[in-house]
């Protein structure tokens, strides 16, 4: 019989060696195949394959992400995905205030400017957020 005093170390040294993201493949590689169990027995059996080539896909593509060593990122080469982020969120606030204004032109043209603006102030107010948050994050970016 085994110490159960033991037990917990060796737990803990297995977990001490595991980077957070061998930790989230190992997690997802198992709920997802509780899942896949669970789901393949409701599909009908013409998506039976694609259910099993999506997580075999996933098991690649998170094997891979395993590997990456974390300590080698820095700033610096984060920089460009925060600078898309911040463009994403720029273009994206733009064009939700673009579309509630030809939503409001169109639907709604008994109303004037500011009538429009006290009916759907609260999606105006999220729209600009969402800009302001990009050019927050492009200043972050610049003041590097």
């Amino acid at each position: 019989m085994s110490d159960p005093k033991a037990e917990p170390s060796a737990i803990q040294a297995s977990t001490a060696e595991r980077t957070p993201l061998t930790l989230l493949r190992d997690t997802e590689q198992t709920l997802r195949l509780k899942t896949l169990s669970g789901v393949s027995a409701l599909v009908p059996p013409a998506l039976s394959p694609y259910l099993r080539r999506a997580s075999a896909q996933a098991d690649t593509s998170l094997a891979e992400l395993a590997q990456v060593d974390l300590s080698q990122i820095d700033a610096q080469v984060l920089q460009p995905a925060r600078l898309r982020v911040g463009l994403g969120f720029v273009g994206l606030g733009a064009m939700l205030l673009a579309m509630l204004l030809v939503y409001t032109t169109l639907f709604h043209p008994e109303l004037d400017a500011s009538e429009r603006l006290h009916a759907y102030w609260h999606l105006y107010i999220a729209f600009v957020s969402l800009g302001i948050a990009g050019l927050l994050l492009w200043f972050r970016e610049s003041a590097r």
